[in-house]
C-alpha cells in the first residue's frame, strides 16, 4: 500500500510538471532575422519570437528617420544576446553605454491592416521603441550617461495596426546601472489576443504563486505564534514570506503594478536580499526537517554568508551588487546539491514524507539549474522555477501538516502512557488524599455550620426569652396582678414563636442535607395554582387588599412537582406580601413556556431596600417593618431550598414604596399541544 502511495505521488509530481509547462508549439515555425530583416510573407502569424540578426549601432541614438539615410550598419548582432558579448573592432563592448536597433519585418498580403501586438521583456535598463516611426512605448529614462539614464525594470506589451506590408521596428537602450545590457531576452510580435493571453497567462501564474506564498506563510507563522516549540513553523512561514517579495520584484513585472513609484535601485535591492533571506531560512527549515540541526557550523556559515551579501547589495549601486549574481548561482547550485545530498541520507528510514521531499527536492533542483543558465545566458530555455517552487511549496506545507500531526499524535500518546503509569503509582495515595480532603472539608464546613446556627438561634431567641423571663419575674415578684391573662397570654405567644422557629430550623436543615422526602407527581400548572389561589383567597381579601390572578400561556405544560412543599412556598410567599402591604393589590401571575413554569407573587407594598436584596435568602434575614418583627427570618430560606430542589430558582426584584415580585421558576418537563400564544386574564 506505502509503495502504491509513492508510485502515485512521483506520477502526480511528473504530470503537474508536464502540465505547467510552457506551450512551445504556439509559436510559429522557427524563422529567424538575417541581415536586419524578418521576412514572414511566406508564414502564417500567431506569435513569433523576433529572434536573428538585429541592425546595431553602438553609441549612437539614431531617430527613426535618419535610420531610413543610413547605408548598412557596421554591425549585426543576434538577438537576444547582450551586447557587452558583441566584439567591435577586436574588442568586446563594455556593458554600460547606448545603441540603436532596428528590424524590417515583412508581413503576408493578407495581414496588413489587422491588428498586432509586440511584448517587450525586461530590456536592461531602458528603452524607448518605434513602430514605422511613431513612439510606442518607453521604460525608464534614454540617456547617453549615467546622470541622464534612469534605470527601468518592466516589461511592456502594446497594440498597433501595420497599413504597409513591412514593419520598421526601432530600439533605443542605454544601460548604465547594472551587469545585463541589451536585449537579452525574447521580443514577442503576433496577433494581438495571442500575445495578450500569453501575458495575461503569464500575470496569473505570478499572482497566484504570490498569493498561495502568502497565505501559506502567514498560516504557519500563525502556528508558530500558537506554538512557539514547532520552530519548522517559524522557518517555513519565513521562507515562504520572503519568496513573496522576491517574485513580486524580480525582474519588476509585478512590483511595478504594486510599487509604481519605487526606484529601481530600491527593486534590484529588494529583489536580491529576499533571495537571501529566504535561501537561510530555506536552509534551517530543510535542516531541521530532516533532523540535521546539529549542524551549527554549517547552519550558521550559510546565515552569515548570506548577511554579508545581503549587506553588500544594501550598500552597493546596483552596477556594482549585480555582478555578484554569476558567482552566487554557483553558490546556490552547490548549496541546494548538498540538500539533495541530505535528503538522500535520511531515505534508508523508510520515512515516506521523506521519500516525497526527495523527490521534490531533486526536481526542484534541476529546474534551479535550468534558470541559472538560463539567466546567465547560457541557454535558451523558460523560467521554471516559479513551477517547481509551487509544487515544492505546496508539497512541503502538506509534508510539514503531517509531521505536526505526528508529532501531535505521538505526544498524546506519551501523555497517556505517563498517566496510566503514574495513575497506577499514585492510585491508592490519590484516594486516601480526597478521602482526607473530603472529610476535611465536610468537617470543616459543619463547624462553620454549627457555629452560624449556634449565634444564630441563639440572636434570634434572645427577644421571646427575654419577654418571658421580664413578664415571669414581674408575675413572681407580684408587679403584675391586674392583666394576669394578658401577660400569660403574651408569654404563650412567645413560646409558640420559639417553637415555629425550631420547628423552620429542623426543616431548613434537612432541606440542606437533602435528607428531607419528596413525593413528586405531574400536574398541570394553571389548574394546580388556580386552586391555591382561590383556597386563600379569603385571607387576603379581608386584610382589604385587592387579590388578582393572572395567566399567560403559550403551551400547556406539565410540571413534576410535590405538591404540599409547593403550596408551602405559594403560601409563604403570599403572607409575606400580606404583612408588607397595607393597601392595594397582591398579583399572582403565572407564565407556561416551552421549557419552564414561572409563578411571580406581587405586591404594592412597602418594598425592600436594595442592599438587602443580595442577602434576602440568607437564613435570620428580616426586612426593615414593624409589620415582620415576629418573623423567624427562615421562611425564604426554606422556599429557596425546596424550588431548589425541584431544579428550579427564585429571585427578587424590588424598590422601597414600589412593592415587590417574587418570582420562582420550575422546569415543564412534558409539552402537550394547544393554540399557540393564548393569554387568559382572569381578576378575583
Amino acid at each position: 500500500m506505502k509503495r502504491n502511495t509513492f508510485v502515485a505521488f512521483s506520477c502526480f509530481l511528473g504530470l503537474l510538471f508536464f502540465c505547467f509547462l510552457p506551450n512551445t508549439n504556439v509559436y510559429g515555425a522557427t524563422i529567424k532575422a538575417t541581415n536586419g530583416v524578418l521576412d514572414l510573407s511566406n508564414s502564417k502569424i500567431s506569435k513569433h519570437k523576433l529572434s536573428g540578426q538585429w541592425e546595431f549601432y553602438w553609441n549612437e541614438l539614431i531617430p527613426p528617420k535618419a535610420l531610413k539615410k543610413r547605408v548598412s550598419p557596421k554591425i549585426y548582432t543576434p538577438i537576444p544576446h547582450q551586447w557587452k558579448d558583441v566584439i567591435h573592432n577586436g574588442q568586446k563592448l563594455s556593458s554600460f553605454g547606448y545603441a540603436t536597433y532596428r528590424l524590417q519585418i515583412i508581413l503576408p498580403d493578407n495581414e496588413v491592416g489587422t491588428v498586432k501586438a509586440i511584448s517587450l521583456p525586461n530590456i536592461a535598463s531602458n528603452y524607448k521603441v518605434w513602430v514605422n516611426g511613431e513612439l510606442m512605448a518607453e521604460a525608464g529614462q534614454v540617456g547617453v550617461t549615467e546622470k541622464t539614464s534612469i534605470p527601468a525594470n518592466s516589461s511592456i506589451l502594446f497594440s498597433f495596426v501595420p497599413h504597409e506590408k513591412t514593419i520598421e521596428l526601432v530600439l533605443h537602450v542605454s544601460n548604465f546601472s547594472q551587469r545585463k545590457s541589451g536585449i537579452w531576452s525574447y521580443i514577442e510580435f503576433g496577433n494581438q489576443q495571442e500575445i495578450i493571453n500569453k501575458s495575461l497567462n503569464y500575470s496569473i501564474i505570478n499572482g497566484f504563486l504570490v498569493g498561495s506564498l502568502l497565505i501559506i506563510g502567514v498560516y504557519h507563522f500563525v502556528m508558530y505564534l500558537f506554538r512557539t516549540k514547532e520552530i519548522l513553523n517559524l522557518f517555513f512561514s519565513m521562507t515562504c514570506i520572503a519568496l513573496v517579495f522576491r517574485i513580486l520584484f524580480l525582474e519588476g513585472n509585478m512590483s511595478s503594478l504594486v510599487f509604481p513609484n519605487a526606484p529601481w535601485e530600491i527593486k534590484q535591492k529588494v529583489e536580491y536580499i529576499s533571495s537571501f533571506i529566504s535561501m537561510t531560512f530555506f536552509n534551517y527549515y530543510l535542516h531541521y526537517f530532516l533532523g540535521f540541526k546539529l549542524r551549527t557550523i554549517y547552519l550558521k556559515g550559510v546565515c552569515i554568508f548570506h548577511i554579508l551579501l545581503s549587506l553588500f547589495v544594501l550598500l552597493t549601486p546596483g552596477k556594482i551588487s549585480t555582478l555578484i549574481l554569476p558567482y552566487y548561482s554557483v553558490v546556490l547550485i552547490i548549496i541546494f546539491f548538498n540538500l539533495v545530498l541530505l535528503s538522500s541520507y535520511v531515505l534508508r528510514t523508510k520515512d515516506r514524507t521523506y521519500q516525497f521531499n526527495f523527490i521534490a527536492i531533486s526536481i526542484f533542483f534541476i529546474f534551479i539549474v535550468n534558470d541559472v543558465l538560463y539567466y546567465l545566458n547560457f541557454i535558451q530555455s523558460v523560467d521554471l522555477v516559479p513551477i517547481g517552487l509551487l509544487l515544492y511549496i505546496f508539497l512541503q506545507a502538506i509534508l510539514l501538516s503531517i509531521r505536526i500531526s505526528k508529532s501531535f499524535n505521538h505526544e498524546e500518546q506519551l501523555k497517556e502512557e505517563l498517566t496510566k503509569i503514574n495513575s497506577n503509582l499514585e492510585t491508592e495515595v490519590e484516594n486516601r488524599t480526597k478521602e482526607i480532603v473530603q472529610i476535611n472539608n465536610q468537617l470543616q464546613h459543619a463547624l462553620n455550620a454549627r457555629l452560624d446556627l449556634i449565634s444564630s438561634i441563639s440572636h434570634e431567641m434572645r427577644s421571646p426569652l427575654t419577654t418571658i423571663k421580664s413578664y415571669t419575674k414581674g408575675i413572681i415578684d407580684g408587679i403584675i396582678n391586674d392583666e394576669y391573662k394578658k401577660h400569660s397570654k403574651t408569654i404563650y405567644e412567645e413560646t409558640i414563636f420559639m417553637e415555629r422557629m425550631l420547628d423552620d430550623l429542623f426543616e431548613l436543615s434537612l432541606l440542606e442535607l437533602e435528607q428531607y422526602k419528596f413525593y413528586f407527581e405531574l400536574v398541570e400548572p394553571v389548574p394546580y395554582f388556580k386552586k391555591l389561589f382561590q383556597k386563600y383567597h379569603y385571607e387576603v381579601t379581608q386584610s382589604k387588599l385587592d387579590f388578582k390572578l393572572e395567566v399567560r400561556t403559550n403551551k400547556q405544560v406539565q410540571i413534576n412537582i410535590d405538591t404540599i412543599r409547593m403550596e408551602q412556598v405559594f403560601i409563604n410567599l403570599i403572607r409575606n406580601a400580606l404583612k408588607n402591604t397595607n393597601e392595594g393589590s397582591i398579583t399572582v401571575e403565572i407564565n407556561c413556556d416551552f421549557d419552564f413554569v414561572s409563578v411571580s407573587i406581587i405586591d404594592t407594598g412597602v418594598g425592600i431596600d436594595p442592599q438587602m436584596i443580595p442577602a434576602i435568602f440568607t437564613k435570620f434575614i428580616k426586612m426593615n417593618n414593624e409589620k415582620n418583627m415576629k418573623s423567624s427570618g427562615i421562611g425564604l430560606s426554606i422556599c429557596k431550598e425546596i424550588v431548589k430542589t425541584h431544579g428550579g430558582e427564585m429571585n427578587v426584584t424590588s424598590s422601597l414604596g414600589h412593592g415587590s415580585n417574587f418570582t420562582f421558576t420550575i422546569p415543564a418537563i412534558h409539552t402537550l399541544s394547544c393554540e399557540d400564544k393564548q393569554t387568559i386574564l382572569e381578576h378575583a
